[in-house]
């Protein structure tokens, strides 16, 4: 009966092991492989050319690495992550290079078009943003946060384009905003709250 239930001890701990074990990132293809609700962190430096366009729901650890992402969409949601919800989070992530949204772009963003429910914490931008649409919400880190968002200690060094805010641009009345810094031409300013995102909905 002992060595039964020790057997079974250690299938329960083998099993814990693996439901909340990371997954590691080495390439791009790691990354366009990815589950919406796994857990992974970036182990390397890699470029994207294809954003992740599925909700994403899990853990993404950024490793203080960098991607460099050349994206150019004309769907709906535009950044490295098209929408985050289901308490999705993304920490200590640097991206560089650029994200264009397209005519047909409603929210644009260097590291995710929209955040729905979720955390973004310790991220910076580095990437030219833009949305090519008028009615385009484009923001440095977010798009938009449209529900219980955090979004705590971003900085955002890139260059937004029409309708530009350093941290996201729509911002639900729900939404958290803290810590978060903006710079142009590597010189920092004062941010008041209409710098760092937009009108709350």
């Amino acid at each position: 009966m002992k060595r039964l239930t020790s057997f079974l001890f250690c299938l329960f701990l083998l099993g814990t092991e693996i439901l909340y074990s990371q997954n590691y990132i080495y390439t791009p293809q790691d990354f366009a492989n990815m589950v919406p609700n796994g857990s992974y962190i970036l182990m390397d430096d890699i470029t994207v050319t294809q954003m992740y366009t599925q909700t994403f729901t899990g853990q993404f650890n950024g490793n203080n690495k960098k991607i460099t992402v050349q994206i150019n969409e004309n769907i709906t949601n535009v950044g490295l992550f098209s929408q985050i919800d289901g308490n999705g989070r993304i920490d200590s992530l640097i991206v560089d290079g650029y994200v264009i949204g397209g005519q047909n772009s409603q929210y644009v963003g260097g590291i995710v078009g929209e955040v729905i429910y979720g955390m973004i914490s310790n991220c910076t931008n580095l990437a030219d943003v833009i949305g090519e649409s008028a009615m385009s919400s484009v923001g440095g880190i977010v798009g938009a946060v449209n529900g219980d968002v955090v979004i705590h200690q971003g900085i955002n060094n890139g260059i937004n384009g029409r309708h530009k805010f350093a941290i996201c641009f729509w911002q639900s009345l729900s939404a958290v905003i803290s810590s978060a810094e903006h710079y142009i031409s590597s010189d920092r300013i004062a941010c008041s709250s209409t710098d760092i995102s937009g009108p709350e909905s």
